[in-house]
């Protein structure tokens, strides 16, 4: 997939943040003794353990998709798979073949379906998109969309 051209703003991240409020953690900054000065975000503490889900929870909040798709390598599939169970939609994620079945487990754990592809990431897209569009499906990219972008990027406010 090709990157699209995107005006995001503040403004976007804000309203992003309002709508996911009830669905993600407010994760807390951490100071090493070791790097003075520098602060971590401690995402490894919200709900799918990274913070794929903040923008997961933003592209799927108001759904109204019989099905959902996504194409992960497994933290985005998580993210995704979390917030159908809740939503109470299907969810199909997409993985490449090389992907983690320690992730693809967590996925299914979650109720989700799991679809294995031979290729890389740029084949598990494809098929995503293409499984999308054949079901009727709501594609939920773990990247290059708008929403998913302001989701992941209230991580900073």
């Amino acid at each position: 997939m090709t990157a699209l051209p995107t005006r995001l703003g503040l403004a976007d991240v804000r309203a992003a943040a309002d709508r996911i409020a009830a669905r993600v953690r407010r994760t807390p900054l951490l100071a090493l003794d070791a790097l003075p000065g520098l602060l971590l975000k401690g995402e490894h503490l919200q709900h799918s353990g990274s913070f794929k889900v903040r923008g997961a929870a933003n592209a799927m909040a108001g759904v109204t998709a019989d099905e959902i798709v996504a194409g992960s390598s497994g933290n985005h599939g998580i993210a995704v798979a979390r917030n159908g169970r809740a939503l109470g939609v299907p969810v199909t994620v997409v993985m490449a073949a090389g992907a983690s079945s320690d992730k693809e487990r967590v996925i299914r754990s979650l109720g989700a379906r799991v679809l294995r592809v031979d290729g890389g990431v740029a084949e598990r897209e494809r098929q995503a998109l293409a499984l999308a569009q054949r079901t009727g499906a709501l594609l939920v990219p773990s990247s290059d969309h708008e929403l998913v972008v302001a989701g992941q990027g209230t991580v900073g406010l």
